[in-house]
């Protein structure tokens, strides 16, 4: 944070109430001097570009609502942004979700999968055995 007094003013004498005082205004003498200086430099400055100071004030309040229109326009794209990020939160659940439901259904699936395998082979296993009967019976043997 920058100092509005120099360093050699950081430790002023508690005891020389009085000095420090006159320490202080002479300081802020000086302080007034430079910005008056300042001012009528500025001043100076301006009347020799041929404007007025009325121009200046229009031109600083137009560069004033520029800066404003800019700063609402910030402040959209902010909310704009915060907007997007809660749908892509909200899309980031969905997928987590679906995620969640595709794996289910693949285990599901699997599941069937297993069962239907199951049975095939019980359903082929009872195809041999009753081939193996019409074998029998077109192929009848005799024992003697």
């Amino acid at each position: 944070m920058a100092s509005v007094f120099p360093e050699s003013m950081d430790k002023l004498d508690s005891d020389n109430v009085g000095g420090s005082f006159s320490i202080l205004e002479n300081y802020i003498r000086y302080m007034q001097e430079r910005v008056e200086f300042a001012i009528r430099n500025t001043t100076r400055q301006v009347e020799k570009t041929g404007t007025s100071s009325a121009e200046i004030y229009i031109l600083v309040t137009a560069l004033n609502n520029s800066v404003s229109s800019i700063q609402s326009s910030v402040q959209s794209l902010s909310a704009d942004i915060s907007g997007m990020k809660s749908d892509v939160a909200s899309v980031k659940k969905e997928v987590s979700s679906l995620k969640t439901e595709l794996s289910e259904f693949k285990t599901s699936v699997n599941a069937s999968i297993e069962q239907l395998s199951s049975s095939v082979s019980t359903m082929n296993e009872a195809i041999a055995n009753l081939q193996s009967r019409v074998n029998a019976l077109e192929n009848p043997t005799t024992t003697p």
